[in-house]
């Protein structure tokens, strides 16, 4: 089997990766801090095969000068960077001969050793050598001081020297009329703090001395312009697909589900913000920002304002948790175009947050249907998927056309292009885990990519959700068709032993359900894309006045564990965040465009809402890494859809599942 080498090139240096300052070691990844704990994983890994204490290891913040991995996205953190740092951590055993067991004497590292390629160098030491120097152990979570101390952390945090701020005019679905110019009139907006109104095209932001002027500002001139709805892109014969129809009537061998999602915002409780500033010359600028690829995002930029690539630096600064493409991206180039007008001075752009629920990308509608043929004694012997939905990816440097928001509104610029979907090679977006992991054959997939005017792009786990809920309802349906235990139905379908083992311990680790009324319990389980971890979760619902979950069992195989607090962390947010995609979100759709002023409009899962959730990780030690923090999505929304199928004898196929969509279904 060819060894992995994650984020690695032959071009790659030691020095490239991992730098030596005092008696320090600092740690260069193109992977950024979303607060998923990535930086203590790789700190770890790197400490672990240096043999060195992990408090003598920094991850220095990705920037445009870190190792370019793409975006920090997929689960894939850990196969690549932390694959990478492994081999780059050994290598620099290597080049300074340090014995097995022994720590590497940082002082002696020299520049020669820090030039010598990574993969030259591993290509010397025997597979069987290739082992950690000490145990690996759990790096502090240093991050975590900051934000549990209220100290400046995020990039709304951040003051840099004669810093303005910036807001931008904008409404989603909707264009400015600024026909007559009388709302971009700075007497209109009259604050001896306002110090520039900027607009290009449709375009149009404030700068002020401070954020309260800039934000008073914007919402003056807001509420004088003249809103136009933009017109729709969309071949409405096109647009409408619809795949009821295909599957053949359910009886006792044929049985068939169809599932629908809403569209799914990102809904993070800090608003997307930037920094930008440009040099006195107008030639070079920098950014600072919380985008999940600092690398793509310089070229989509450059590519955009015509600028050669090397004049755009970009810094990693945290912001709010991030799942997926959100609008750190459209936010950053905001900061660009109003700082390009104020050369040498830091612009500090924050968005609203109605623009930040209506404005940002968001997670595709999608409908699947399942169908499966059974013998009489209820075992699978075909199965067939159809998905339809619109596209996973517009993230910059993904799509022909330039994927910013405000390249579409600036004159000289272009439409925002359509977005697409990912191809299964990466994963698949609406196709993402529509291959059961049960030992079924396959005999008919088929999906389709609906257009849309609503900007869409990856929210965690993309079609991994709805597709696992499909598969694992049906399972549960068939099996209860046939008087069959859901676990011993499962198991009968399995010959995945790693499946079978998280499958286990969950109900292990579950206990006895309750037989009180209208409470039922739910299991959910894959592998996520089929080549990432596994996951099984097991829920308990209460079904009266609405579905309250009462416990989440998440069991998960991630193989290596690099951190068990990080993956266990991991576990625990994605269980929540599809708890409250499955029982609460969806996004208010008016005229093609987002209808979400705040909180009212789009409901997210309260404290109230959160049970006890109880988590564990099976460790594979020499198991090649696996991410954790979209695995648990899939089966989490499955195992309480079944929950409450248990509890009220219905199966709700429309999400999420509030008591009008149960109502809906039990009439």
């Amino acid at each position: 089997m060819t060894m992995s080498v994650g984020s690695l090139n032959p071009e790659h240096r030691i020095g490239d990766w991992i730098g030596i300052t005092d008696d320090h070691v600092a740690v260069r990844s193109g992977k950024v801090e979303l607060g998923q704990g990535i930086t203590a994983a790789l700190v770890g890994v790197v400490a672990a095969e240096l043999g060195i204490d992990p408090t003598f290891v920094v991850c220095v913040p990705t920037s445009t000068e870190s190792p370019d991995e793409g975006f920090t996205a997929g689960s894939l953190s850990m196969s690549t960077s932390g694959t990478a740092l492994r081999l780059v951590s050994r290598a620099l055993r290597r080049v300074t001969a340090t014995g097995d067991g022994l720590p590497v004497d940082l002082a002696s590292v020299t520049t020669a050793h820090l030039d010598a390629r990574v993969l030259d160098v591993i290509a010397e030491i025997p597979t069987d050598a290739l082992v950690p120097s000490m145990p690996r152990r759990d790096a502090p979570h240093a991050y975590l001081v900051s934000k549990l101390t209220g100290q400046p952390f995020y990039v709304h945090d951040l003051r840099l020297p004669g810093q303005i701020y910036g807001r931008i005019i904008r409404r989603a679905g909707c264009r400015p009329d600024l026909a007559h110019g009388s709302v971009i009139d700075p007497g209109k907006v009259p604050d001896p703090d306002v110090l520039k109104i900027v607009r290009d095209g449709n375009f149009l932001g404030v700068l002020a001395r401070t954020e309260h002027a800039a934000i008073s500002a914007a919402e003056r001139m807001d509420a004088a312009i003249e809103w136009v709805s933009a017109e729709s892109q969309v071949d409405e014969e096109t647009a409408r697909v619809d795949v009821r129809d295909r599957a053949s009537a359910a009886d006792a061998r044929n049985h068939h589900l169809r599932v629908t999602r809403p569209h799914l915002l990102h809904a993070s409780i800090g608003p997307a913000c930037a920094i930008a500033r440009w040099d006195e010359s107008g030639s070079r600028v920098e950014v600072w920002t919380h985008s999940q690829g600092v690398h793509p995002l310089r070229r989509e930029i450059a590519r955009a304002l015509g600028l050669d690539v090397n004049a755009l630096h970009i810094v990693h600064v945290p912001g709010a948790g991030c799942y997926g493409h959100n609008g750190a991206d459209d936010v950053a180039y905001d900061a660009v175009l109003l700082a390009r007008s104020t050369p040498g001075v830091p612009v500090h752009v924050t968005w609203s947050r109605a623009q930040d629920l209506s404005c940002g990308p968001v997670g595709p509608a999608m409908e699947v249907e399942v169908a499966a043929q059974t013998n009489d004694t209820g075992h699978i012997v075909g199965w067939d998927w159809y998905g339809s939905g619109e596209g996973h990816m517009s993230r910059p440097g993904t799509l022909t056309g330039i994927a910013l928001l405000a390249h579409s509104e600036i004159l000289g610029g272009s439409p925002m292009p359509a977005s697409v979907d990912p191809a299964p090679a990466i994963g698949g977006g609406i196709t993402r885990n529509s291959r059961p992991l049960y030992d079924v054959t396959v005999r008919r997939t088929e999906s389709t990519l609906r257009p849309s005017d609503i900007r869409t792009s990856a929210i965690r786990s993309l079609g991994a959700y709805l597709n696992v809920i499909a598969i694992e309802a049906l399972m549960e349906d068939i099996a209860r068709t046939h008087d069959i235990n859901g676990v011993e139905y499962r198991l009968a379908h399995l010959s995945d032993e790693r499946a079978i083992q998280v499958l286990l311990r969950a109900v292990e680790l579950s206990g006895e359900p309750s037989t009180a009324e209208a409470h039922g319990r739910g299991i959910g389980l894959a592998r996520y894309k089929g080549t990432g971890a596994w996951c099984a979760v097991v829920a308990d619902v209460e079904c009266i006045d609405r579905v309250q979950v009462d416990q989440l069992i998440v069991v998960a195989d991630v193989g290596e564990v690099a951190s068990r607090d990080g993956v266990l962390h991991q576990l625990e947010g994605g269980a929540l965040q599809s708890l409250s995609w499955t029982l609460h979100e969806s996004a208010p759709i008016h005229q093609e465009a987002m209808n979400v002023h705040g909180w009212a409009d789009y409901p997210i899962a309260r404290f109230s809402n959160v049970p006890p959730v109880i988590a564990d990780v099976i460790d594979r030690p020499g198991e090649p890494f696996l991410g954790a923090g979209e695995a648990a999505a899939g089966p989490t929304g499955a195992a309480i859809s079944n929950a409450v199928t248990a509890a009220l004898g219905v199966r709700i196929t429309e999400l999420p599942l509030t008591p009008k969509a149960i109502m809906r279904a039990i009439r």
